[in-house]
């Protein structure tokens, strides 16, 4: 019985570690090794967002110049892991506005914002994000479409360690019931 127990506790507890995890979205790609490189921040219509952290693997420090298609966009304190987060409100095909206070220049299709600064090893790294401005879509009845959501996903899934804690208690149960019918025989 105590077997049967045992073996059906670690059937519950390694079906509920294999079950798929719920997929999350970033809106950044994997930075290349060395302390510059390219990040891909995605696609936006007009009136969305493009968001990300465009980080070297050699941590930034102190302020970061940034540009958008080579213009200059101002400077930005890097976070706490030593990137730095962007975060660009597509306003039309032709105009956007970086991390709120400056007014960038955009083109429809393919664009660039660079991150420029001294890293904690005291070289100069650049960074670069590519991200894509599209023209907004329009249905079959030639009504255009609202912008596709950029919203960022923040909460913890949860769904994993839920399955986790039912397998658990599930074999918890199974032993009490063990004990129980071993007593009463």
């Amino acid at each position: 019985m105590k077997r049967a127990v045992l073996i059906s506790g670690l059937a519950l507890l390694f079906a509920a570690s294999a079950g798929p995890a719920l997929a999350q979205t970033t809106t950044t790609a994997y930075v290349p090794p060395g302390c510059s490189g390219t990040t891909n921040l995605g696609s936006a219509a007009p009136g969305g967002t493009i968001t990300g952290t465009m980080a070297p693997q050699c941590r930034f420090q102190g302020n970061v110049n940034m540009a958008v298609n080579g213009g200059a966009a101002g400077q930005k304190a890097p976070n706490s892991g030593g990137g730095v987060n962007v975060n660009l409100l597509v306003q039309s095909t032709t105009a956007g506005q970086l991390n709120d206070p400056v007014a960038v220049t955009l083109q429809p299709g393919t664009n660039t914002i660079t991150a420029t600064g001294t890293t904690i090893q005291g070289s100069t790294a650049t960074v670069t994000g590519t991200f894509t401005v599209s023209t907004t879509a329009t249905t079959a009845a030639g009504a255009a479409s609202a912008p596709a959501s950029r919203v960022a996903f923040t909460g913890a899934n949860v769904l994993r360690w839920s399955l986790a804690a039912l397998a658990l208690i599930g074999i918890g149960v199974l032993f009490v019931m063990g004990s129980r019918r071993r007593r009463l025989n």
